[in-house]
């Protein structure tokens, strides 16, 4: 009932002044960290109106804390940023521990970091994405949109951006676009491995919590890191790999590196998860790792990840 009232909203909107529309949204920024005011963090806007795409009672306010100190200083703001996120709309937050970011910004995809301009200026990162971090960019952006298939037209400025962040030249995203535009014209051409699948196929996937046996392949290549891997003695999982090739193995090793980043700042406790799924979670990356034919040094750099989100939350464990 309260996403038909906001689509309504929305709509209704149309035609009144930018300027007017981001008026509820900047008060409910200033209104969170003024009741957040304290000297321990910092905190700015993320996402859609960070980067000027926002559609009005469409988007949430995604929220970036930078906290001083480790991980159970930025801990420690935790229930306060909780009872205020009704004010976010229902949006993202991220809590940096200052002192750790460091540590993993190796594991950052930089598309998704482009994301939060302001704490990618605040850690003055500049690297160039690979070919395998667009692709992981592009997947990972066509999964979280849940709206893309039933309203295009709401979506569009935040699709525009998102192209225009994977090829720069990119200008005209047409009025009728859809997943299976964006999947033909740009997944495909940069995943061989995707070419015996129909955009149609790919976009199902994409959506679908839970697909049919037969689209079980392509669930494990779209989304490895929300499938168990190789949990029997004798598993498909290696012909997977195998019929794969090794453009995928790497692009698996962009998407585990981009679960390192993404699980760090606080998610397992802000989106309410414990640590036993965290370590569940972790083994099975790790069986992953072990299959993968990419270099050892970078199955090692993987394993550090893993191990080190492990030690950070484990030093946490009594906020759980």
């Amino acid at each position: 009932m309260l996403a038909h009232f906001r689509e309504s909203l929305a709509l209704s909107s149309q035609g009144i002044p930018r300027r007017w529309l981001i008026i509820p949204y900047t008060l409910l920024f200033h209104l969170t960290k003024r009741s957040l005011k304290t000297p321990d963090c910092d905190l700015w806007l993320r996402n859609s109106l960070a980067n000027d795409y926002w559609e009005f009672a469409q988007s949430d306010l995604d929220l970036t804390v930078w906290a001083n100190g480790g991980m159970k200083d930025a801990a420690i703001l935790w229930p306060r940023i909780k009872s205020m996120r009704k004010m976010l709309l229902g949006g993202e937050i991220h809590i940096f521990p200052s002192d750790l970011v460091s540590k993993y910004l190796a594991y950052a995809n930089p598309l998704e970091l482009g994301r939060d301009p302001l704490l990618a200026a605040k850690i003055s990162f500049t690297r160039k994405p690979t070919k395998y971090e667009k692709i992981a960019f592009l997947v990972k952006s066509l999964i979280n949109d849940k709206k893309l298939a039933s309203q295009p037209g709401l979506r569009r400025k935040k699709w525009l951006w998102i192209l225009k962040s994977v090829d720069p030249d990119y200008q005209f995203l047409p009025l009728n676009f859809s997943c299976e535009y964006i999947i033909s014209k740009f997944l495909k051409p940069l995943a061989p491995w995707l070419d015996l699948f129909s955009a149609e196929e790919i976009s199902f996937v994409l959506r679908t919590p839970q697909c049919p046996i037969e689209l079980s392949g392509l669930e494990k290549m779209l989304k490895p890191n929300q499938q168990i891997w190789f949990d029997l003695e004798i598993s498909e999982d290696s012909l997977l790999l195998e019929r794969a090739g090794s453009e995928f193995q790497v692009y698996l090793f962009s998407m585990m590196s981009w679960e390192v980043w993404g699980i760090f700042p606080l998610v397992q406790l802000t989106c309410g998860l414990t640590l036993l799924q965290l370590s569940q979670h972790i083994k099975n990356q790790m069986r992953l790792i072990d299959q993968l034919e990419i270099s050892d040094e970078r199955k090692l750099f993987l394993k550090n990840g893993f191990i080190q989100l492990q030690n950070d939350y484990d030093s946490i464990r009594d906020r759980f």
